[in-house]
């Protein structure tokens, strides 16, 4: 009889939440806030208010409520969860993902170091300027830089630049920044699932970005496009990296790049992939991410899967800045097969601002096809769909 586990699980979504139900050996506390808590209580789970980068709130909250006793295991998926469930689990000598791994990639300069001393052939040449004057002389050596937050997530505050006057709203205080050689090519996303130190590559992602910085993203398709050659040198370089940084349980979603029959690793989170990737990866493939995580890592069991050999994409809605005077969705399009789920964001009235994160995104398709092309033609379906803006 498999004894009654106890886990703390810092944040989430009523998706994820969902999937504890199926596990009547597991008990499930969150900590969390905002939607979060709400969806959690949805859930039915035991559930405690607190803000999960609030690191001593979250610890007096399990002292209080006496959640550490007969306590497994802390784990958070959400990008602000991270460190705290990595903290608390090691204070209190239960099961998490390290703080290394976490550390080691949300915070950009470590993981440069440390990609730069264990594994060069997959880093990227970068900077933490102190003077203006050597953000100058990294560019005159690279011609194209990127410049973004140390710790920094998504897309905010990332800029390209070819030119020093280009730099905006930069200050005198220059330590809060890394600079990086801007690498061509074609960037990929990549859904990992590790389980005592063992990774594996559940999707490789073909995304779609605005052409110029901060480079949101506008679509992602699950599986990418790729030869077997450029499959393999992709797995191969993200195994190097996890094992670099010392990622040792739960997902990572890891950006990288291909230019000239090499891997590049852009950056990297010890959390499912935003935009929803972990659910199209489910939809192509059948591996559902929470599962396979209570069942690989709490349970210590082999994950089974029925495996699927589909194809599914988001495509995000991003109309010009202005107020949203319409929204027009085609009625057929919510009964066409393979259109999962069709959300706008904003009403009729709101200010759709620029584009300037991927905050700013006003909406997405969430589509399932058996092939490439019928997913194509579902994505251009998408296009009936308008939201009509005016300048204020």
């Amino acid at each position: 009889m498999q004894h009654q586990k106890h886990v703390i699980m810092i944040g989430g979504c009523l998706e994820q939440f969902e999937q504890y139900q199926y596990y009547p050996d597991l008990t499930v506390s969150v900590l969390a806030n905002g939607n979060d808590l709400k969806d959690a209580i949805k859930a039915g789970l035991n559930c405690y208010e607190a803000d999960p980068k609030n690191y001593r709130q979250c610890l007096d909250i399990i002292v209080t409520n006496q959640l550490s006793v007969n306590l497994y295991a802390i784990f958070s998926f959400i990008e602000y969860g991270l460190e705290t469930a990595a903290y608390l689990g090691e204070a209190l000598g239960v099961l998490c993902n390290p703080l290394k791994p976490v550390i080691h990639t949300r915070n950009k300069h470590l993981m440069r170091l440390t990609l730069s001393q264990t594994c060069p052939e997959i880093s990227i040449p970068y900077l933490i300027p102190s003077s203006k004057q050597q953000i100058q002389a990294f560019l005159e050596t690279h011609q194209k830089i990127i410049i973004k937050p140390i710790d920094g997530a998504g897309s905010m505050g990332v800029q390209a630049i070819t030119a020093l006057n280009e730099l905006a709203d930069i200050d005198d205080n220059l330590s809060n920044l890394v600079c990086e050689k801007y690498i061509g090519g074609k960037e990929y996303s990549v859904e990992s699932q590790s389980a005592q130190g063992l990774h594996q590559i559940v999707a490789i992602t073909e995304k779609y970005t605005t052409e110029h910085a901060p480079y949101v993203e506008l679509s992602h398709i699950v599986p990418a496009r790729l030869t077997p050659a450029e499959q393999s040198l992709i797995e191969q370089s993200v195994h190097t990296f996890l094992q670099a940084i010392g990622q040792v349980h739960g997902p990572a979603h890891t950006e990288i790049k291909l230019y000239n029959g090499q891997a590049y690793i852009i950056e990297s989170q010890t959390r499912l992939g935003g935009d929803r990737i972990w659910k199209l990866c489910e939809l192509a493939t059948g591996h559902n991410f929470i599962r396979s995580f209570v069942e690989q890592v709490l349970f210590k069991k082999i994950y089974n899967v029925d495996t699927q050999h589909k194809t599914a994409a988001i495509k995000f809605f991003a109309p010009q800045p202005g107020k949203l005077q319409k929204i027009s969705i085609p009625k057929e399009l919510e009964h066409t097969e393979g259109v999962v789920d069709i959300h706008i964001a904003r009403k009729v009235g709101d200010n759709i601002p620029p584009l300037a994160s991927s905050l700013d995104r006003t909406g997405f398709a969430i589509l399932s096809a058996k092939n490439y092309q019928a997913l194509d033609q579902l994505m251009q379906n998408m296009d009936t769909i308008h939201l009509e803006t005016s300048h204020n």
